[in-house]
């Protein structure tokens, strides 16, 4: 029993610590009748090549292969290069209406592999952004909450996950199976204790 704890507890910490090392924080919230984007945190440019750029709207594009996501669209932007997207964003298959975006501009840019930042980002510096895209829900948008996207390495390694996304059918199931495991295992102990 005690390496079954043991065991359970070091998968608990190597989650944590996944969590803690993504400096990007791509969180999705359904409120209402809308969906909140909100990025946090910072990025890691050291080993990223800055690229083209440009200035575009806000907007959320999520198809296969080819999603993108962007906040505060009438501000210059630059794309870094040099990063590997693990697994796609997301399945939808619309453009999405949106308020005007607040706060940093910011992206993820899976069609031209690369991330989003103001011109004149400097690599660490706290972004905080947030787009609310209305008359939408989670469900349409189809997010992937395995996504993630990595960048550098060594000490310049770095990442960005998304948060707030609810697991599909399987992995809620798997969480389930693993809660009744561990609820069998706590009733065996208690039972050889009597």
């Amino acid at each position: 029993m005690k390496k079954i704890k043991q065991f359970i507890i070091a998968l608990v910490t190597l989650g944590a610590i996944h969590q803690a090392n993504a400096t990007l924080i791509v969180n999705f919230e359904e409120v209402g009748a809308d969906v909140v984007i909100t990025f946090s945190g910072s990025i890691n440019t050291t080993d990223l090549a800055s690229g083209g750029g440009g200035s575009g709207g806000d907007w959320i594009n999520i198809r296969p292969t080819s999603s993108y996501i962007a906040s505060s669209g009438a501000v210059p932007y630059v794309g870094w290069s040099g990063v590997t997207f693990n697994g796609i964003l997301g399945n939808g298959s619309d453009l999405f209406e949106r308020t005007p975006a607040v706060g940093d501009r910011v992206g993820i840019d899976e069609m031209n592999t690369q991330l989003i930042t103001y011109q004149g980002y400097q690599s660490g510096t706290a972004i905080n952004s947030t787009m609310t895209f209305s008359n939408t829900n989670m469900e349409t948008l189809d997010i992937n909450p395995d996504f993630t996207v990595t960048w550098g390495t060594g000490a310049n390694a770095d990442s960005a996950i998304v948060t707030g996304v609810v697991p599909e059918p399987v992995t809620a199931g798997l969480l389930g199976i693993s809660a009744l495991v561990l609820y069998g295992i706590r009733r065996i102990k208690n039972f050889n204790r009597a």
